[in-house]
C-alpha cells in the first residue's frame, strides 16, 4: 500500500487561499468538513510573513476523495506550492531522504506533510498544533449564522 504525502513549499506560498477555497467546494458538495487552511505567520526575527498552507493529512486521511487522484488544492494552487503524491514516487523521495522537504506537525501514525522553503526559527517553533486549525465545520447554506 502507498503512503502519500504533501510536501509545501513555503518560499512559493503567496497566501492566495486557492487552497483553502478549493477544498472548501470540494468537501462542501460532499457535505465533509474543509481541511484546508491557510496560515498567515509573522516573523518577528526576520521581518517577514510566511503563509503556510495546513492541509488534511496532518490530521487523518485525505478529505476529498480516493488517495491516489490529485487533490483539488493542489490543482488550485497557481504557483504550485503544493505538491502530493506517492512517497516513494522519485521526486518526493529525494525530498524527504536529501532533507530538503521537512516534517510538519501532524498527529498519526507517520508522518504524512512535509514542507520546504525557509522557514524561520521562530516561526517554526510557534506552529500552531494542526487539530486547532483544521477542519474548518461544514455549514449547510440553510443555516448561515445571524
Amino acid at each position: 500500500m502507498s503512503k502519500h504525502v504533501f510536501i509545501i513549499n513555503v518560499d512559493r506560498c503567496i497566501g492566495c487561499h486557492a487552497c483553502s477555497l478549493a477544498c472548501r467546494l470540494a468537501t462542501y458538495q460532499e457535505g465533509k468538513d474543509s481541511f484546508c487552511s491557510v496560515l498567515e505567520l509573522n516573523s518577528e526575527k526576520e521581518k517577514r510573513t510566511i503563509w503556510l498552507p495546513y492541509v488534511c493529512l496532518q490530521v487523518g486521511d485525505k478529505a476529498c476523495g480516493p488517495e491516489d487522484e490529485v487533490p483539488p488544492c493542489v490543482k488550485a494552487c497557481p504557483v504550485s506550492a503544493l505538491i502530493y503524491g506517492d512517497s516513494e514516487r522519485k521526486e518526493i523521495k529525494e525530498y524527504i531522504e536529501n532533507g530538503k522537504a521537512v516534517r510538519m506537525p501532524y498527529i498519526g501514525d507517520y508522518p504524512r506533510t512535509y514542507y520546504m522553503g525557509k522557514m524561520p526559527d521562530d516561526v517554526a517553533k510557534e506552529l500552531p498544533d494542526p487539530r486547532n486549525v483544521i477542519p474548518k465545520k461544514y455549514m449547510p447554506l440553510t443555516k448561515l449564522p445571524p
